[in-house]
């Protein structure tokens, strides 16, 4: 039985990794191959990748690493968008939308957790975050309250070890995210969803 106050940040990822590598022990056991377990249903029906290419995302011609490498590529960027109606219009749904969500998560985790936050200083980890994201080229992002409380509910009570966790597990799904999906057994994220239904509800 797990202690109340107890120190639990890694035993999810552990036990995934177990998981995972029990899965493949059977398989191996058995003599079973990935490409069989794959076409009896244990695996996820996807090509596994023959390399690497998480960098294709800064190819595209007018992203900014493409515009440090090759300023003249800023000749291909529809500047006359910024000044549409359209994007002013976008622009300000977004600011709203991450404004009241941002507030919301903030004392909404605050609240679930118990914890004492500062409402400051989160906002503007939010605006630093949201601004480094832009200057390389990524998709903008927001504070994910689902996180927070999950990992409290799983035990996890240091935010640094956590966050360090989550950045490690961000990177790792950013350059292999593919190879992952593709070797994954099926039982692994049902079992993570089982998991935190009993302890969520």
């Amino acid at each position: 039985r797990l202690r109340p106050n107890a120190e639990f940040t890694f035993l999810l990822p552990a036990a995934v990794a177990a998981l995972a590598a029990s899965f493949y022990l059977v398989l191996m056991a058995f003599g079973v191959s990935v490409a069989d377990a794959r076409a009896q249903g244990w695996l996820f029906d996807v090509a596994v990748p023959k390399k690497l290419d998480f960098w294709q995302v800064w190819s595209v011609a007018g992203s900014p690493v493409q515009l440090l490498r090759n300023p003249s590529s800023a000749a291909l960027i529809r500047w006359d968008k910024l000044f549409s109606a359209e994007f002013v219009l976008v622009t300000i749904q977004v600011f709203l939308m991450g404004l009241l969500t941002t507030a919301k998560n903030i004392y909404g985790t605050a609240e679930v957790t118990g914890t004492r936050l500062d409402f400051d200083r989160e906002v503007r980890t939010a605006g630093l975050q949201g601004v480094a994201c832009g200057l390389v080229g990524g998709m903008p992002g927001n504070l994910v309250m689902s996180f927070s409380v999950t990992a409290h509910a799983l035990g996890a009570k240091r935010r640094g070890a956590f966050g360090m966790l989550l950045a490690l597990n961000s990177l790792l799904f950013f350059v292999v995210g593919d190879f992952v999906i593709a070797f994954a057994p099926k039982m692994v994220p049902a079992c993570v969803l089982f998991w935190l239904g009993l302890l969520l509800c």
